[in-house]
């Protein structure tokens, strides 16, 4: 659609699919030396365009983390951080934060992050007698505290790549239960390094946040397991060692290696 539905204020400004930019921008991709992707499924994407030359998968980094508080520690049960916008469905996330309360009546869940939707998430939270479990906290520099405190990551999205947020949640211990779309699935595997939810189903969701918090010895594996995932796909060092390789590549391909 040519971006319309991106952050990019340019591409935005369309406010409708251009089929004409589409073309012009798919027209562009073969004569890239590379092209750099943040999962599997955009991978494919370019290669059906008809893309031959290097495709690398690479995302944003993470920073990387030695010590986790414990389960007992984290008095968040649950964390979204995204924006607040329909195609992250914080509604659901209301929704089944109110299916968790039934079995769990403390549950503590937070929100991290602006939007559009944010008045209207205040009063579906109070109409729903949510407000004691339920934060929206707004945009927040110390994210990484809160993860620190939080036992599971929740994302509802109708639509999503290689999610940032998720990845850093990961690597600080905090165990996905995601939507089984985009790029998510190249990294979350179920009942190991977290859960992925095959339809948006308030029950599905809380069913899995209440197994987790209720059974600490399956949180702790499941948590060891997604930080060292996390580390592995996108520190710091890891993203910087595949652009080095790729860009060798590159250099190579067009008789640049010294």
């Amino acid at each position: 659609g040519g971006g319309w539905q991106s952050e990019n204020p340019v591409a935005a400004g369309l406010q409708k699919p251009s089929k004409m930019i589409e073309a012009l921008v798919f027209s562009l991709v073969k004569y890239f030396d590379l092209v750099v992707v943040r999962g599997k499924m955009a991978e494919s994407f370019i290669a059906r365009l008809g893309y031959q030359g290097p495709i690398a998968t690479i995302t944003g980094s993470i920073d990387r983390q030695d010590i986790f508080p414990e389960f007992p520690c984290r008095n968040i049960d649950v964390i979204f951080v995204g924006r607040l916008v329909a195609v992250k469905r914080p509604g659901l996330i209301i929704d089944v934060i109110a299916n968790i309360k039934n079995r769990i009546p403390g549950v503590k869940c937070v929100f991290i992050g602006d939007g559009p939707l944010m008045g209207e998430l205040h009063d579906t939270i109070k109409a729903k007698n949510l407000e004691s479990n339920i934060d929206l906290l707004g945009v927040k520099n110390n994210v990484r505290d809160y993860l620190n405190k939080s036992k599971v990551f929740l994302l509802t999205s109708e639509d999503e790549g290689m999610s940032i947020a998720m990845l850093e949640a990961m690597s600080a211990g905090v165990v996905p239960v995601v939507a089984d779309i985009g790029d998510l699935r190249d990294i979350v595997v179920n009942s190991e390094t977290g859960f992925l939810i095959d339809r948006p189903d308030e029950e599905l969701f809380a069913e899995k946040c209440i197994e987790l918090l209720s059974d600490e010895t399956q949180w702790r594996g499941i948590s060891a397991r997604a930080a060292i995932s996390a580390e592995d796909y996108s520190s710091t060092e890891s993203v910087a060692r595949k652009w080095n390789e790729y860009i060798a590549i590159v250099r190579e391909s067009r008789g640049m290696i010294e």
